[in-house]
């Protein structure tokens, strides 16, 4: 038996240093550790379950610095004994997948998804048919495609559904009464990011969702935000990027559901299928905004709607990976979108499918010829070039060619069944 003295000097010294005969043995102390903390393989961390946050190896021995037990007669840092004990709680990575338990899965991942709390059970559902009374008046078809696409995910979790649903109009509408009301079937997985969440580097937000709500969205203008966008809706993998702590890679199964008081709330292209876009034209009514704030916030309205769009609602004819229906507001959302130089190419090419303009043309003539006519607005052949590859302009050659006697970088506009013979290269 080791005497007071030796324990003295083996102790490590610490503010919060407590008594030997006070500290929890080393088994039970490891226990403890297992029902908090697993050891993550890939990437190597340690997932604090309580809070579901991955933290490096130095940052879990931050944590549990002032943790110890008595392992035999020695007081020992429990932090370092289970990450050595062969008992430590242990998997392979994380993952998310809302199709599976939470926890510990059987090929020893671990599945970061929580349920929801909400439990199906058929009521009064009349509050969310007058809201999409509302919403989509006298629009009967997008109401039927919004309520499937609303349902589908629920129905099977974990879809990842490839479209996002736009709502954009009056001030007061409604809009995002409607996006909250859904998110409450998701409980923790439902998230409604701010500004800065989306254009930060960090998107820890992102790590176990399923359903985001953008609310109030603001178009940039800047092709890079719309093009992030849209990779976020579609891409089937995130990396979560945290500050200071390892980044991990799980499967994206998040749906967004964005609003906007603005018609170019997002820069959209006439051939672009991800987005399905609604115009809200009426201010909501006083007593059915009071109504829906009510319905969403009760467990009774949460269960009922669940309940409809789980048992009820008709799935026939809905497909996940299908692109959006076209819709009128849309289609003013991409003319609102477009620039000026755009919006003189596609004038270009409207004209030579018509046959009432040249079918081929150079960029470098193009680019005079938009001068020549804005005045105020420059340009440059990238520009042009771009703008041509966008809306389907086929190009002739990488480096400037003769055509006629005229050197340019030629494009075709349009097809035409007379080929126009093209002469030597330069």
């Amino acid at each position: 038996m080791e005497t007071s003295a030796a324990l003295a000097e083996d102790r490590p010294t610490h503010s919060t240093e407590r008594e030997p005969e006070r500290l929890p043995d080393l088994e039970s102390a490891l226990e403890e550790l297992n029902r908090e903390y697993v050891f993550v393989r890939s990437p190597v961390g340690i997932f604090f379950v309580p809070e579901r946050e991955l933290y490096g190896i130095d940052g879990f021995r931050h944590l549990l610095a002032n943790r110890f037990a008595l392992g035999g007669n020695k007081i020992v840092p429990t932090s370092r004994a289970w990450l050595t004990s062969v008992k430590r709680a242990d998997c392979t990575k994380l993952v998310y997948d809302p199709a599976q338990p939470s926890g510990l899965l059987g090929d020893r991942s671990f599945n970061l998804y929580r349920e929801s709390g909400v439990e199906p059970r058929k009521g009064d559902i009349g509050p969310w048919s007058r809201l999409l009374d509302h919403i989509f008046s006298g629009a009967p078809r997008e109401r039927v495609w919004f309520e499937q696409w609303a349902a589908y995910p629920l129905r099977h979790p974990g879809t990842k559904l490839f479209t996002a649903v736009v709502l954009w109009g009056v001030h007061g509408g409604g809009k995002s009464l409607l996006g909250e009301t859904m998110g409450r079937l998701y409980g923790e997985n439902y998230y409604e990011p701010s500004s800065d969440d989306l254009a930060s580097q960090f998107n820890d937000w992102l790590r176990f969702q399923q359903f985001i709500l953008v609310n109030e969205i603001v178009s940039t203008g800047r092709r890079a935000d719309a093009d992030k966008l849209k990779a976020m809706i579609t891409r089937e993998y995130a990396t979560i990027n945290r500050k200071y702590q390892p980044t991990f890679r799980v499967r994206d199964c998040v749906n967004y559901f964005i609003t906007s008081n603005h018609p170019d709330a997002v820069l959209v292209e006439n051939s672009e299928r991800r987005f399905f876009v609604h115009r809200v034209t009426r201010v909501i009514d006083t007593g059915l905004a009071n109504e829906i704030a009510r319905f969403k916030a009760s467990s009774d309205g949460q269960a009922a709607l669940l309940h409809h769009l789980l048992r009820e609602v008709d799935l026939e004819g809905f497909d996940p990976h299908v692109p959006a229906p076209d819709t009128a507001a849309k289609r003013d959302m991409v003319d609102a979108g477009i620039t000026d130089l755009e919006r003189f190419i596609l004038d270009a090419i409207d004209a030579a499918r018509r046959g009432e303009g040249p079918e081929l043309v150079t960029a470098e003539g193009l680019m005079r010829q938009f001068e020549e006519e804005s005045r105020t607005n420059r340009t440059s052949v990238k520009a042009i070039t771009t703008a041509l590859q966008r809306h389907g302009a086929v190009k002739l050659s990488r480096n400037q060619m003769r055509i006629s006697g005229k050197r340019g970088r030629w494009w075709r506009l349009a097809e035409a069944e007379k080929r126009t013979q093209i002469g030597e290269g330069i």
